[in-house]
């Protein structure tokens, strides 16, 4: 359970930054949406209990989360990050079973 509500609310944080590939969201509206998903990893972290070969998919999945919540931090007007992020949750659902799962977009 607590896998799928921080990925849920990453995914949320990543939709949001959609947006910023338009041009729609300020810096500080960017900022909030990187420390969301900082957050959520951080939440991940400390509350998934899973075996150990899920526990590496998952690493790398955060790892790639986190590297763009920090670019995004870095530069916020910069968007490039975004596409780095839609990729790890895409990676999500090939790893994991989550049934509640909605690829982005959808």
């Amino acid at each position: 359970a607590p896998l799928q509500q921080g990925m849920g609310k990453i995914r949320a944080a990543v939709a949001n930054l959609e947006h910023h590939e338009m041009g729609h969201l300020s810096d500080e509206q960017v900022l909030e949406q990187a420390g969301e998903i900082d957050t959520q990893v951080q939440f991940l972290i400390a509350n998934c209990k899973l075996d150990a070969q899920a526990d590496a998919a998952l690493h790398g999945i955060i790892g790639t989360l986190l590297e763009g919540a920090k670019a995004l931090k870095g530069k916020p007007a910069d968007a490039t990050p975004v596409a780095s992020l839609r990729s790890a949750l895409a990676e999500y659902p090939r790893l994991f079973d989550d049934a509640a799962w909605m690829p982005l977009g959808e």
